[in-house]
C-alpha cells in the first residue's frame, strides 16, 4: 500500500520569524522536502521536521512533502501557511556607547505595553523593564546587552548590542542660583573640591561652574565661598526689617530670608544681628571683622526648614566611580534680607532731601552746619556717607538733632581723619518728617579761606549708597542739596543743575540716573569707562526739574567703575558708578 503523506505544523505564523517546525509520519523511509511563497527552509530537507523561515507580513508560503515507505512507495501532499501574525519590534536603543564605568546606562526599544519583555546582561535594573531598563555594568570592556519581546499574539522577536565600557576621570559641575528669585546665578562664588582630588573653579554670570579631576574613583566634597562685596545689598534698611522681626512687628517667615538675617551667624536673629549691620555700614572696624560672611550655601536638594539652623554647606560624596552633574546650590546674601539686589521699587517712593546752607568761611571760623531734611510721609530708616576736604575743614562736633531719635552711635566717624562722616538710622516703625525739620548739626573749624563750603562738604556714595526706607521696606534715594550756591558748573540759586547717584548703585544690566535742571534745554548724560572711552550717550531737549534716563549697560563693557556726566548750557557735573554681577 501506498504510505500516508500529511503536515502538522501552524496554520498562521509571525512574519519574519524563524524557526517555524513542521512535521512529517514517523517510520518513513525517506523524506523530501520543498517549499514555494514567502518561505525558505534553511536547514536539510530531507527529515521527517523541517525549519522554516517566514517572509513578510500578509504573505503565505506552501510546504511540498513526498515520503517513501518501507515497501518503496511514495505519497505527496502539502501545506499552506498564512504569515498573518505582527512580530514585534525588538531593536535596542542605548543612551550612550561607549559609556564610563559607574554610569548607568538606559536602554530602551518601542514595544507595545502588553507585550512580554526579559532583558539580560551585566547590570540589569529591571529584567522585565517595558519599553525601558537601567544597566550598571560590573566591569570595563565588553558588555552584551539581549532582549525579548513578546507579543500578545505569542509573536517573539530578539535583539542584542554591544557597550564597551571605559575608564573615565570624575568630573563636577552644576550652578549656584540667588534665594530671592531662583534664577539669577550668583557671579564670582568659589566652588570647593576636596578629598580624593582637589580644585577650585569661579563661577559665571549664571552661576555655572565646572571642575575636572584626573582620578576615576574616590570620595569628595563640594563646598562654595564668596566673601567679596558683602556690602552688597545691605543697607540700613535691612537693620529695619531685621528690627521689625525681633519686635516681632513683621516677622521673618521665609527661612533663607531667617539665614540672611542672622549676620554673626549664631543660629538666631536677635537685637545684635541689627545692631552689628548698622555698625557695620557705619565702617566700624570692629564690626566689619564680625561681619566677615558675604554668602552662605545650601544644597539645593535640601529643603530648609524653618527654623532653618543646621543646614549644610557642601555636598559630600562617598566612594564614587562616575561624573556628578547637576551638583545645584542656593546662594544667600548675608545682610540682604529687604532683596535690595532688586531695584523694582525705587521709582514712586519720595527721596529723603538733606538740605543745608552754603557759605564761604574764613580762616579759623568755627561754623555749625545744620543738615535739615526735606518733608517726607514715612522714614524708618537711612544711611548716606559725607566726605570733607580736611585740609579745609577739621570736624569738631556732631549734634543730632530732635526729629529724629538720633544718637552718637548714630555717626562713624571711625574714618574722619581721612574726612568721612557715615550716617545710619533705623527703627521698626516709620515716623512723619516736617518740611526743613533738623536732623543733625555738624560743627568744623575752617582750615583756610577763598573756598565754599559746597566744595569741600559732600555727599559721597563711594562705599555706602545714600538710601531711605519706610517700614514696608520701600528704598528711596537721599538727595543732598545745598540752598545758596552749588559746586563748581552749577548755577548759584536755588533751582540749579544738580545730577544725582544713579541707583541701584552697584548695579547690574541697567541702572536710573537722576537729575535736575534749572529751565528746560538740551542735555547729554554720557558713560565712559576709566580709560575715558565713551560706551553709552543720551541727548534730548528735557523739561526743568528731575528727569531720569534709563542706562542699559548689559554686555557693553566688563564690570568695574564708570563714569557718567551731565553736559547743558548750565555746565558739566561728573558722577562714578559701579556695574558689577550678582
Amino acid at each position: 500500500p501506498l504510505p500516508s503523506c500529511s503536515i502538522s505544523g501552524a496554520d498562521y505564523v509571525c512574519d519574519n520569524s524563524p524557526g517555524n517546525i513542521y512535521t512529517a509520519p514517523d517510520n518513513m523511509s525517506a523524506y523530501a522536502w520543498s517549499i514555494g511563497g514567502d518561505g525558505s527552509i534553511p536547514g536539510l530537507t530531507n527529515e521527517q521536521s523541517v525549519s522554516v523561515n517566514a517572509g513578510n507580513l500578509a504573505g503565505n508560503f506552501t510546504l511540498y512533502l513526498t515520503v517513501t515507505g518501507a515497501n518503496g512507495c511514495t505519497s505527496t501532499c502539502n501545506k499552506l501557511s498564512d504569515i498573518l501574525l505582527a512580530t514585534p519590534p525588538a531593536d535596542i536603543t542605548v543612551s550612550s556607547n561607549p559609556v564610563c564605568f559607574g554610569v548607568t546606562i538606559d536602554l530602551s526599544i518601542a514595544a507595545a505595553a502588553t507585550s512580554t519583555v526579559s532583558w539580560s546582561g551585566s547590570g540589569i535594573g529591571n529584567p522585565s523593564g517595558n519599553p525601558s531598563t537601567t544597566a550598571l555594568p560590573a566591569a570595563t570592556g565588553p558588555q552584551g546587552y539581549s532582549v525579548t519581546v513578546t507579543a500578545g499574539n505569542g509573536c517573539s522577536n530578539t535583539d542584542a548590542v554591544e557597550v564597551s565600557v571605559i575608564t573615565c576621570n570624575i568630573d563636577f559641575s552644576g550652578k549656584i542660583t540667588w534665594e530671592r528669585d531662583d534664577v539669577s546665578g550668583v557671579k564670582d562664588a568659589t566652588v570647593n573640591l576636596t578629598g580624593s582630588a582637589a580644585g577650585s573653579e569661579a563661577t559665571d554670570l549664571f552661576g555655572e561652574y565646572s571642575i575636572s579631576t584626573m582620578v576615576s574613583s574616590g570620595s569628595f566634597t563640594l563646598k562654595p565661598v564668596k566673601n567679596i562685596n558683602k556690602f552688597n545689598g545691605v543697607t540700613a534698611g535691612d537693620v529695619t526689617a531685621i528690627q521689625q522681626h525681633v519686635a516681632n512687628i513683621t516677622p521673618i517667615t521665609d527661612p533663607y530670608i531667617l539665614v540672611c538675617a542672622d549676620v554673626n551667624k549664631s543660629n538666631s536673629v536677635s537685637g545684635l544681628d541689627a545692631t552689628l549691620l548698622n555698625q557695620a555700614l557705619l565702617g566700624n572696624p570692629v564690626a566689619n571683622n564680625l561681619f566677615n560672611t558675604s554668602w552662605r550655601f545650601v544644597p539645593l536638594s535640601w529643603v530648609l526648614s524653618n527654623p532653618p539652623w543646621g543646614f549644610p554647606e557642601q555636598i559630600v560624596f562617598t566612594s564614587i566611580t562616575e561624573s556628578q552633574t547637576d551638583q545645584d546650590f542656593v546662594g544667600m546674601k548675608i545682610g540682604d534680607v529687604t532683596g535690595d539686589a532688586n531695584p523694582a521699587n525705587l521709582a514712586p517712593e519720595q527721596p529723603l532731601v538733606l538740605r543745608l546752607d552754603d557759605r564761604s568761611p574764613e580762616a579759623g571760623e568755627i561754623m555749625e552746619v545744620q543738615i535739615s531734611a526735606g518733608q517726607k510721609d514715612n522714614l524708618a530708616a537711612f544711611q548716606c556717607a559725607l566726605r570733607f576736604d580736611p585740609a579745609l575743614l577739621e570736624l569738631i562736633d556732631i549734634q543730632p538733632g530732635n526729629t529724629l531719635p538720633l544718637q552718637a552711635d548714630n555717626f562713624g566717624i571711625f574714618k574722619v581723619a581721612e574726612g568721612e562722616i557715615r550716617v545710619v538710622w533705623s527703627q521698626p516703625a516709620g515716623i512723619p518728617i516736617a518740611e526743613d525739620a533738623p536732623l543733625f548739626l555738624l560743627r568744623f573749624k575752617s582750615l583756610g579761606a577763598g573756598f565754599k563750603l559746597g566744595e569741600a562738604l559732600l555727599l559721597d556714595e563711594t562705599e555706602l549708597p545714600a538710601l531711605a526706607y519706610t517700614d514696608a521696606l520701600e528704598e528711596s534715594e537721599v538727595e543732598w542739596v545745598y540752598l545758596e550756591s552749588t559746586s563748581a558748573g552749577q548755577p548759584a540759586n536755588n533751582t540749579g543743575m544738580q545730577l544725582f547717584q544713579n541707583r541701584p548703585n552697584p548695579f547690574s544690566g541697567s541702572t536710573v540716573i537722576g537729575f535736575a535742571l534749572p529751565e528746560a534745554c538740551e542735555a547729554q548724560l554720557r558713560v565712559y569707562d576709566l580709560s575715558g572711552r565713551l560706551l553709552q550717550e543720551y541727548a534730548g531737549w528735557y523739561p526743568a526739574g528731575r528727569n531720569e534716563v534709563e542706562v542699559d549697560m548689559q554686555g557693553a563693557v566688563p564690570q568695574g567703575v564708570l563714569f557718567y556726566e551731565l553736559t547743558s548750557p548750565y555746565g558739566v557735573l561728573t558722577k562714578k558708578m559701579v556695574l558689577t554681577g550678582q
